[in-house]
């Protein structure tokens, strides 16, 4: 099996590991949707096990090295992940994916189609698309207590898909504003919202915070994927910077997966799709430097058990 090395407990893991890589191999090549899905939740317990970075990265080797990467490969949706066009796992294209903008007929083969079709179906992935319609109804809850058109930006928007379950943006009733570093996202959120009440800027997180949001104020601001790849020092500086660009009344919405969802073992191993992950308590750590008689916080945990959001809603 060419362990990379030979202490007991990193022996041991590579055993497990083996028998649940062999086990997704078997449960694809037979088509057993429920025994593949079983088989790749066990990859969580692997990755739980494996104490320090470098026992990771090893065993991360060991999977690439395994005849089952090649087929897992054969998803869209996992090979999109691990190959990068856009230089990180994540991006709003693969984002599309978990929409149904792009399908899995653009699997390489039956087996790739079934694959996909599995990890469409996890709880994190209905969580993604759970996000998208609750932006779209927070642009609408946001818009609905101003007498006037209110602003509302998207920071880190990918492709803004959330605009279109938003009444508001359809209406013209509010200003959306969509950030985002990516020029090819941009270009994709220009091409399909084509609202004079739309405008899609390409700006990063940090032109946001050296900025300080430009010096304009919100009745609104979120961020649905961002915060799954900043460290806490920038995630309050993000945080901080976007309270005090709220107007009076003005409410920040920010979501991040939580450490306990069970892909995380093939999201890790397989996908080389490594995020920063945050319970409650540390989603409330980010809001630590805001004035605490200006602002009421809210967390709460989406109904997958896969998001945690963070909302802060300014006096006033």
């Amino acid at each position: 099996m060419g362990y990379v090395r030979v202490d007991n407990q990193l022996t041991r893991e590579f055993t497990d590991l083996d028998v649940v890589l062999n086990n997704i191999y078997d449960s694809v090549k037979s088509l057993d949707t429920r025994r593949l899905t079983h088989a790749l939740h066990e990859l969580q317990g692997v990755r739980c096990r494996l104490g320090d970075e470098d026992s990771f990265l090893r065993a991360q080797s060991f999977v690439r090295r395994h005849r089952t990467f090649s087929l897992l490969l054969e998803d869209p949706y996992t090979h999109h992940a691990f190959t990068k066009p856009r230089g990180f796992a994540g991006d709003a294209s693969m984002i599309d994916l978990l929409y149904g903008h792009r399908s899995g007929s653009e699997a390489a083969s039956d087996t790739g189609r079934l694959i996909f079709e599995t990890l469409m179906r996890f709880p994190s992935s209905d969580a993604v698309r759970f996000r998208r319609g609750y932006y779209g109804a927070f642009i609408d809850r946001v818009s609905s207590r101003q007498g006037e058109k209110s602003d509302v930006p998207a920071i880190a928007c990918g492709h803004l898909r959330e605009a279109k379950f938003s009444r508001a943006v359809t209406d013209g009733a509010v200003n959306l504003t969509g950030i985002d570093s990516d020029p090819l996202a941009v270009a994709e959120a220009q091409r399909s919202i084509v609202l004079p009440n739309v405008t899609v800027r390409n700006a990063s997180v940090i032109d946001f915070v050296r900025r300080k949001a430009w010096g304009e104020t919100y009745d609104g601001i979120y961020a649905a994927g961002l915060f799954d790849y900043l460290d806490v020092r920038i995630g309050r500086k993000v945080v901080e910077t976007a309270f005090n660009a709220l107007r009076p009344g003005g409410t920040l919405s920010v979501a991040n997966y939580l450490p306990t969802i069970v892909e995380q073992g093939y999201m890790d191993l397989v996908m080389d799709w490594r995020l920063i992950y945050r319970t409650s308590a540390d989603m409330l750590a980010l809001a630590t430097n805001l004035p605490q008689d200006q602002a009421d916080m809210m967390v709460w945990t989406d109904p997958l058990d896969a998001v945690v959001y963070l909302t802060v809603t300014k006096r006033g």
